[in-house]
């Protein structure tokens, strides 16, 4: 029977088999975010999308053209960017590495004047620290990923966090955090089925 099933499914909704049942994918494919900040939670945030099969439809993952370029940094410990690409603009690599994970994926690089004329489902604010200035939009719920030496943090206020140096641990903290805030998508927007478990009798 599961051999039935898989024989008559097309290859795109294969790409999510492992997450049949537990979501509602058809809905996730439509969900556009807005995702800025420079800390290195994002490219492991934004690899999980990818994975995840977000914005595969008639969503977006929207990136503001002020992002900034890609660091030292954020090339550690990830898959998205690579050495080759420290020193270019996050808005220029972005894409195509997003879409050598999941050729589905859509990302709309937004002009700053242009940022609140766009319906977002939620936006992502990954800050370095507490001062870093972010473009964000005025009329969606936000959610922060922000992190410290050796603590991670996902919540819906900006928080002042101790400086840091990326350490050992960092990596997996930001991994971490990053799939936080794409459960904390999922189940603000209720994407996540709900379940039963049947009693012992």
């Amino acid at each position: 029977m599961a051999e039935q099933m898989i024989e008559h499914q097309s290859l795109p909704s294969l790409r999510y088999l492992r997450q049949f049942g537990l979501v509602f994918q058809e809905r996730v494919a439509d969900i556009t975010i807005y995702v800025t900040g420079r800390n290195l939670i994002l490219p492991y945030f934004l690899t999980e999308l990818a994975f995840l099969g977000i914005a595969t439809s008639q969503g977006y993952i929207c990136i503001p053209e002020d992002v900034g370029k890609v660091t030292q940094d954020l090339v550690k410990g990830q898959l998205l960017f690579r050495e080759d690409d420290i020193g270019k603009d996050i808005i220029d690599v972005v894409g195509e590495r997003l879409r050598n994970i999941n050729p589905e994926v859509q990302v709309k690089i937004m002009g700053l004047s242009d940022i609140d004329d766009f319906d977002y489902d939620v936006a992502v604010a990954l800050p370095r620290n507490y001062y870093d200035k972010l473009t964000l939009p005025r009329h969606t719920r936000i959610i922060w990923g922000q992190l410290g030496k050796v603590s991670s943090y996902v919540g819906y206020e900006k928080i002042k966090t101790p400086r840091y140096k990326i350490n050992i641990l960092t990596p997996s903290l930001s991994a971490a955090a990053a799939a936080f805030i794409a459960q904390e998508i999922l189940r603000i927007k209720r994407l996540i089925r709900p379940y039963t478990i049947s009693k012992i009798q």
